[in-house]
C-alpha cells in the first residue's frame, strides 16, 4: 500500500513538473500582423468573447492551467499591463493538462 501511495505521489510530482515546464512548440508565437486562427473562449460572467470582438486592438492571450505557480506569479505583471491601457489582456484557465 505504501509503494501505491509512493507511486501516485511521484506521478503527480512528475504531471506539475511537466505542467510547469515551457513548451518549446511555437514559443516566439505569431508574427506581429499575423492572421490569428478564430476561436471563442468562455468568459468569467458566464458569456463568451472570439478573438473578433478585439479586432484593432492590441491583445495579449495568456493560457495557463490551475495550480501552475509560475502562472500567479506573473499575475501582478499581468494586471499592469492591463491597466496601463496598451494592450487588452485575456486570461484563458486551461483546467486540463494540455499536451505540449
Amino acid at each position: 500500500l505504501g509503494t501505491l501511495r509512493s507511486l501516485g505521489l511521484l506521478q503527480w510530482q512528475m504531471e506539475q513538473l511537466r505542467a510547469t515546464q515551457p513548451s518549446r512548440i511555437n514559443r516566439s508565437g505569431l508574427k506581429p500582423g499575423a492572421r490569428t486562427p478564430e476561436f471563442t473562449l468562455p468568459r468569467a460572467d458566464g458569456g463568451a468573447s472570439s478573438l473578433g470582438d478585439y479586432i484593432g486592438k492590441r491583445l495579449l492571450l495568456v493560457f495557463v492551467q490551475a495550480g501552475c505557480e509560475p502562472c500567479h506569479k506573473i499575475a501582478p505583471e499581468l494586471n499592469r499591463l492591463q491597466r496601463s491601457g496598451d494592450v487588452q489582456v485575456l486570461v484563458w484557465l486551461v483546467a486540463k493538462k494540455v499536451s505540449h
